[in-house]
């Protein structure tokens, strides 16, 4: 469980393969624009065996209107939105099921993108997001990681948020500001 939080594996589906079975018994979620780290750990759960390639045999095509390339405010938000929602259930999974190094990596990724999430929302002008952006407020407030899972970099910035959230904002608003 901990390669799915490595990025050379990643948490997508396009460069894995698995047997039918898996696949009938573990649907992809309906209404997620982030079905592969929704459904991920649970083919790896039923996998039997994991064999790796270093081959190409798939070329992944990305295209200008995929879910994920969304150019628009409220387009960007809502892919967020199921990422911190997905991250979650995959940290739930990691730890109910004693993943520990997966799930400490996991929560580092939630803080990273917890703190995207909140910048994103303050740099655009959003007003109230409800349930996630707040969810998102207190785990950064809760923060307390090592540097080791984070980052030196996240761990400054995750900091400094914590310390003076408006600083931040002030210093990455171009970053974060959809035109």
């Amino acid at each position: 469980m901990v390669d799915l939080t490595l990025p050379e594996w990643g948490n997508y589906l396009w460069n894995k393969v698995f047997p039918s079975e898996i696949v009938k018994e573990n649907k992809l979620p309906i209404n997620s624009k982030l079905e592969d780290r929704e459904t991920l750990y649970k083919y790896f759960e039923a996998a039997v065996s994991i064999v790796v390639l270093d081959e190409v045999l798939y070329f992944y095509r990305e295209t200008e209107n995929s879910v994920l390339n969304a150019t628009n405010v409220q387009g960007r938000l809502e892919v967020m939105k199921d990422d911190i929602t997905s991250i979650v259930h995959q940290m739930t999974f990691f730890r109910d099921n004693g993943y520990t190094e997966a799930y400490r990596r996991g929560r580092a990724f939630l803080y990273r993108q917890a703190l995207y999430f909140v910048m994103f929302v303050r740099a655009n002008d959003l007003s109230d997001e409800g349930e996630q952006y707040n969810y998102c407020l207190r785990v950064l407030t809760s923060f307390k990681s090592e540097i080791k899972y984070v980052g030196l970099k996240w761990y400054v910035a995750i900091k400094l948020y914590q310390l003076v959230p408006n600083l931040l904002l002030a210093c990455s608003k171009n970053k974060f500001k959809v035109y």
